[in-house]
Parts: C-alpha cells; sequence; structure tokens
C-alpha cells in the first residue's frame, strides 16, 4: 500500500519573503512612536517648569518670576536702595554721599556720585544675565547683587522678552515631535475605564513652537534592514534647561519601551502572517 503527501508550500514561502519588509515597516513605526515619546519626555523634564500638566494661569506666573529675575541681575536708576548697596560695596562715603543725593532728589549729584563709584550707564549684555543664572533650576539667586547699571527701557524690553520664553526649551521638543509626523497625544484611562486622548502639550507651549518655526525637528534614516529616527532641538538654552540625570532616565526608559514594542510589533505580525498562537 502506498501513501502520498502533497504539499504546496508556495503561500508559507511568499509570506516568509514578505516577513523582513512587515518587520522593517513595523520597525519604523515603532521607532517614530517612540520617538515622540521621548520628545514627550524630554519636556516634562525640562526647566523651568518641570512636567506638562501646568495651566496657562501658572505659566504667567512663572513668566513674572523670571521679569523679576531679570530685574535683580541690573541697576536702573530708579532702584535707589540696590544703587545705595552697588555703591557701599565699594565706598561707604561715596554710598553715604549718594543716599543724601537721593533723598534729596538730586540726579545731577547722584550721576557723579555713581560715576565715582564705576556706575556709568552701559548697553544691556545678555551674558550677564546668563552668567548670573547659578541658581536652582538655571534660576537667579534672591542675593544675587547687581552691578550693571542700564537704563530703564532697556531692562523693561529685556525683561518681557525673557518672559516671553517661558516654555521656548519645551516648544523646541514638541517642534521635534511633531517633525516626525502624525499627532502628539497622550492615552487617557477614566476612572469608569472609558479610553480617550489629550493633546500632550499645553497649548502656549505648542503656540510658541507654531510662532517659532524651526526650533526643533527630526528625520527618519533606512539603509538595508537598519533604521534610525533623529530628534533634534534648536534651543540654544535647552541643553542646560535638560538636567544629566533626566535625560539619561528618558533615554532609558525610551530604550525599554522600543524593546516591548518591537516585541510586541513581532509577535502581532505572526499571528496576522503565520496564525501562530
Amino acid at each position: 500500500m502506498k501513501t502520498g503527501i502533497k504539499v504546496n508550500v508556495s503561500g508559507f514561502l511568499k509570506k516568509i519573503r514578505e516577513f523582513p519588509q512587515l518587520i522593517a515597516r513595523e520597525q519604523e513605526s515603532v521607532l517614530k512612536q517612540e520617538a515622540r515619546a521621548l520628545c514627550t519626555r524630554y519636556a516634562q523634564c525640562t526647566a523651568p517648569a518641570y512636567g506638562l500638566s501646568f495651566d496657562a494661569a501658572r505659566a504667567e506666573g512663572m513668566k513674572k518670576r523670571v521679569e523679576s529675575e531679570v530685574h535683580r541681575v541690573f541697576l536702573t536708576r530708579a532702584q535707589g536702595g540696590r544703587v545705595y548697596s552697588a555703591i557701599y560695596q565699594r565706598s561707604p562715603q561715596l554710598a553715604k554721599a549718594y543716599w543724601n543725593a537721593w533723598k534729596k532728589k538730586d540726579t545731577r549729584a547722584q550721576t557723579r556720585i555713581m560715576r565715582d563709584a564705576g556706575l556709568s550707564l552701559a548697553a544691556l549684555d545678555p551674558g550677564t544675565h546668563k552668567t548670573a543664572r547659578t541658581g536652582f533650576h538655571a534660576s537667579v539667586p534672591k542675593a544675587f547683587q547687581g552691578k550693571e547699571m542700564v537704563s530703564q527701557p532697556q531692562l523693561r524690553a529685556y525683561a518681557r522678552k525673557q518672559a516671553a520664553l517661558v516654555g521656548f526649551a519645551q516648544a523646541g521638543w514638541y517642534a521635534a515631535a511633531r517633525g516626525l509626523g502624525g499627532r502628539v497625544r497622550r492615552n487617557l484611562v477614566s476612572a469608569t475605564g472609558k479610553r480617550s486622548t489629550a493633546e500632550a502639550f499645553p497649548g502656549y507651549i505648542r503656540k510658541l513652537a507654531n510662532r517659532h518655526p524651526g526650533i526643533g525637528g527630526a528625520r527618519v534614516l533606512t539603509s538595508g534592514s537598519t533604521c534610525r529616527v533623529e530628534i533634534w532641538t534648536g534651543v540654544r538654552h535647552a541643553k542646560h534647561a535638560l538636567p544629566g540625570h533626566l535625560s539619561d532616565l528618558a533615554e532609558s526608559e525610551a530604550r525599554e519601551n522600543v524593546a516591548k514594542a518591537l516585541a510586541a510589533s513581532v509577535h502581532a505580525l505572526n499571528r496576522k502572517k503565520f496564525h501562530a498562537a
């Protein structure tokens, strides 16, 4: 008795040949997804407002704090007490004379005494502000003593400009995430188990990024079976606003998430393509 079994493997072989291309597409999709998530994580770790849950009202409070810090860095003629302290460090005698002139509102005498103490009006140097940011989260310490005399209009304009940049480093990471295409949203689960999504970045940060195009971006590079996703920010102070230990933590989490997502994708492909359990 003869028994024969005929097996047609052409369909199976076709699936095998298609599998690398499917894996490559899944790889790119996963990398882009996790790169977007890493951009969000970077932004959450960025100063001055760590996290992305704060609202516009809190952002306004932070802007006022930045303006206040800038006003501590520089001196103006209107800041009589602070000018007195700066002169006192050079000459207690001149400081006493200045205070008498201040009380008498004798501006000519004030100008002469400030000049004798080495406090002459100069153009505002942003580098002075940058150097002064030695406090917690790159803030200006409350005890900082300003030594450069600038005009009130200069100081006001610079303070407002710096306040407007609150969230700018985070906006750079939002722009990087948008550079990968798709929507930058986060998943939500209500107390009843209902699932939904919401914008990952607050509105004012998205507006900042829209007002300053090109402050961040991303690109996908493929070579054979290798895929690489690059993300970057063009905000100059972004590196200083993101503490090293927090960026290391974000990158470690991203590596784990990529590995898990790739494994899940391959498993799903196996089930779909080969009906594997």
